[in-house]
C-alpha cells in the first residue's frame, strides 16, 4: 500500500484528471526506458474513482534460452525493440490517494510505476515539470514497535516532499526542506551515551506522526534501541512494517497471474482499507 504525491510546477493537480489524461495516451507514449530496462504502462483504465493499471517491466538484452530436454542453451532471438517482460498490477483509489501495487520479484516495483506515470504525464500539455512519487504506507505495527522501546539510541527518517508544499507540516525539519527547495530530506539523531532520545517529542514523535498520516510522505524510517528486559539492541524499520496483505493467487498454464484473480484481491484489499 502506497500514497501518491503529484504536483506540476509546484501547483496541486487533479488526480483523476492525471489518470484520465495518461489513459488517453497511446501505449507507446506510456513507457520509461532508462537504458537498462523498460517500464511500460500497458493499460490504464479509469472508472468510478478508481484507476486500474497493468505495468510491464523488462531488461534490455537477449535472454538465454535453456532447453530442459537436452541441457543446451542458446541466445534468444528478440528484435531490437523487444524485451522479455513481466506484468505487475496496481489499483489506485483516487480520492484516498492510495495505491495498491502487486509485489512481483521480477516485475515493476512501485517506484518504477511512479517513474512511468511521471514520464507519461509530462507528455500532457501543461505538465512538463510533473513530479510523481509513491511513499509506503506504514502498518500500525510500526508505531507499536517504536512504543515498545525503553531506550532509543538512534532515529533516522527520510521523507519525500508532500503533495504540494513542505509547509503542509509545521516542523523545523520541513521548514529547512522548504527553504532548501528540497525534493526529499533525510536526518539522523543519536542519543548520548547511556541516554535515550525523547519518544514524545522531536524526531521520534515526528516519525510516529508521519507514519499515522492518512497520506504518507515517509520514504523510510528506522529506530534503534533496547526493549525492556532485553540486553541486545533492536532496529525497527518502516521497510519491515509496510501496510500489505499476503494472498494466494492462481496462475495460468504459462505461469502468469490470472488477472481476474489478482484484480479481485486488489479490490478486496481496497474495500477493507475503507
Amino acid at each position: 500500500m502506497w500514497s501518491i504525491h503529484a504536483r506540476a510546477s509546484g501547483e496541486p493537480i487533479d488526480y483523476e484528471e492525471l489518470f484520465r489524461e495518461v489513459a488517453r495516451l497511446e501505449p507507446v507514449e506510456r513507457q520509461r526506458d532508462d537504458g537498462e530496462k523498460v517500464v511500460a504502462l500497458q493499460s490504464v483504465d479509469v472508472s468510478d474513482g478508481l484507476a486500474s493499471i497493468v505495468a510491464l517491466e523488462g531488461p534490455h538484452g537477449q535472454p538465454i534460452l535453456y532447453d530442459t530436454s537436452d541441457g543446451s542453451e542458446e541466445a534468444g532471438a528478440l528484435r531490437r525493440a523487444q524485451v522479455v517482460a513481466t506484468r505487475t498490477h496496481a489499483l489506485v483509489d483516487i480520492a484516498r490517494r492510495e495505491v495498491i501495487v502487486e509485489y512481483n520479484h521480477r516485475g515493476a516495483k512501485a517506484t518504477d510505476i511512479a517513474a512511468a506515470l511521471q514520464v507519461s504525464g509530462r507528455k500532457v500539455p501543461g505538465w512538463p515539470r510533473l513530479r510523481v512519487d509513491l511513499s509506503p504506507k506504514a502498518d500500525q505495527s510500526f508505531v507499536e514497535s517504536i512504543d515498545d522501546f525503553d531506550r532509543i539510541r538512534v532515529a533516522t527518517v527520510r521523507i519525500g516532499r508532500p503533495n504540494v508544499d513542505w509547509n503542509d507540516w509545521d516542523d523545523d525539519i520541513s521548514d529547512a526542506a522548504h527553504d532548501s527547495d528540497a525534493q526529499s530530506a533525510e536526518v539522523m539523531f543519536s542519543a548520548g551515551r547511556d541516554e535515550s532520545l525523547a519518544k514524545d517529542k522531536g524526531l521520534v514523535a515526528f516519525i510516529r506522526d508521519r507514519a499515522e498520516d492518512a497520506v504518507s510522505a515517509l520514504k523510510n524510517a528506522s529506530v534503534t534501541g533496547r526493549r525492556g528486559g532485553e540486553a541486545a539492541e533492536t532496529t525497527v524499520t518502516l521497510g519491515d512494517h509496510k501496510a500489505h496483505q499476503r494472498v494466494n493467487v492462481r496462475l495460468d498454464a504459462d505461469g502468469h497471474v490470472l488477472e481476474a484473480d489478482i484484480n479481485r484481491y486488489l479490490e478486496k484489499y481496497r474495500e477493507e482499507r475503507e
